[in-house]
């Protein structure tokens, strides 16, 4: 183990690691570079989308809660079979589908802009699509990764990814608030329509042969069964499942209102709230970097007990934005959040994929991810409700301001899921497969 002070030597092999997946795989480097530019396409609609919203058309607190409730709607309603499919197809055509899918739907806005028939119900189809092309697609990419990078790879490769995220969330909403200002919120779009073909182009591209999905006979209903007991009956992916399922909630609370606070809360133009979130984003990137040199210091387990609880506590914080300056004290929550969450993500999505066997991963990781992301719909809603009281209570800027502080404590509290005194002995992916098992598809019974 390493001590304080000398961990340079293994950090270095981890750099090198790193390297070597840049320069001598040529599959997973067009992997990440069209990841790479999709995922700033999609930070900018991120920010763009609500903004048209909010901005444009005016959309009361509510109305924005059911937005924020389309873009995951459809986790609830075809995440399980769509899991299922994967497995049952080639992913990297899966997330080629996925990205037309969703390049015709965000295409739309700039379209109905232009053609002056840009609409609350247009917005609410486009989010939907968008949603389900998107519940696919995160279902194939994480079960595709392992096909592109050796086992042994992955922490490094899923590492390579988050950052290329987290660059795109720094990069994200500050070009977006410029776009915005220089050809306005719905013509901002147009960049994330054309990420999405850059990305199906490097997919295009990829040369290795993806292994053939095991020929099956059965109806989708006993796979999707499959992929919940295997997640069910796995005591540490139960638990993950379940900490990042009530940490959605608190999530859901704090940052899918975010933007209605900066706006209607404080007042601020999409310029200085891209500035703002940018802090986030820079704090995320610099945990995607960090992340593994912090899980080898404090172990796996640790690491995640402490991402877990410094996700949530900077957004308690909320309220001294209103008795203070707002923009530092909002980048500094936003900033010891963003760090956190890329720690949390690189661990939890490398111990997934670590643990499961390939045949089954697009089945667990649609199963998971159903099951998180389920909840930010009822989140929305509940975000929009309690926004709309709080407002009618205490106006724009106390009552948006106790919607993100709520939030930030269901976030932090959400970590006491986990294992807590078992989870510290998990140091390495390998002691998670030792003491919890692999997650391997059920054996038929003899006959």
């Amino acid at each position: 183990m390493t001590v304080a002070g000398d961990g340079a030597p293994e950090e270095s092999a981890g750099r090198t690691t790193r390297a070597w997946l840049i320069r001598r795989n040529p599959d997973f480097r067009r992997f990440w570079a069209g990841q790479s530019v999709s995922a700033l396409g999609d930070q900018i609609t991120r920010f763009a989308l609500p903004t048209v919203a909010l901005v444009s058309l005016h959309v009361s607190p509510w109305t924005f809660g059911l937005l924020s409730v389309t873009g995951f709607i459809s986790y609830p309603v075809i995440g399980l079979f769509a899991g299922a499919w994967v497995d049952r197809l080639s992913r990297r055509r899966v997330l080629i589908g996925a990205n037309a899918v969703r390049l015709v739907a965000v295409g739309t806005v700039p379209l109905a802009a232009a053609s002056d028939a840009l609409s609350v119900p247009l917005l609410f189809g486009v989010s939907l699509v968008s949603g389900a092309a998107t519940c696919f697609f995160d279902a194939a990419y994480q079960a595709y990764l392992p096909s592109v990078v050796p086992a042994d790879d992955l922490a490094a490769g899923n590492a390579l990814l988050e950052v290329s995220t987290s660059t795109a969330q720094v990069a994200g909403p500050s070009l977006a608030g410029l776009l915005i200002g220089a050809i306005g919120a719905a013509y901002t779009l147009v960049v994330d329509a054309a990420s999405y073909l850059v990305s199906i182009v490097s997919l295009t591209r990829i040369r290795g042969r993806e292994e053939p999905p095991a020929k099956r006979r059965r109806s989708l209903l006993p796979e999707v069964r499959e992929g919940l007991v295997l997640v069910w009956r796995h005591p540490l992916l139960r638990r993950l499942t379940t900490a990042t399922a009530l940490a959605n909630v608190g999530r859901g609370l704090a940052l899918e209102m975010f933007l209605l606070f900066a706006y209607r809360g404080l007042g601020l133009p999409p310029v200085t709230v891209g500035l703002m979130t940018t802090a986030g984003s820079v704090a995320a990137l610099a945990g995607a970097m960090f992340c593994r040199a912090l899980a080898r210091r404090l172990g796996i387990g640790h690491t995640l007990l402490v991402a877990g609880f410094c996700k949530g506590v900077p957004w308690l914080l909320t309220p001294l934005a209103l008795i203070g300056p707002a923009i530092p004290v909002m980048m500094a929550i936003t900033f010891a959040s963003g760090f956190f969450i890329s720690v949390w993500n690189v661990n939890t999505v490398t111990l997934r994929q670590y643990m499961t066997d390939t045949d089954v991963l697009g089945r667990v990781s649609a199963t998971v991810r159903t099951v998180t992301w389920s909840v930010i719909p009822l989140t929305g809603l509940l975000g929009g409700g309690l926004a709309t009281v709080g407002t009618a209570l205490w106006g724009s800027r106390v009552g948006l301001a106790a919607v993100l502080a709520l939030g930030g404590a269901v976030w932090a509290g959400a970590t006491l899921a986990l294992p807590l005194r078992e989870i510290g002995r998990v140091r390495e992916s390998e002691d998670a497969v030792t003491t919890y098992g692999r997650i391997a598809t059920p054996r038929p019974p003899r006959v």
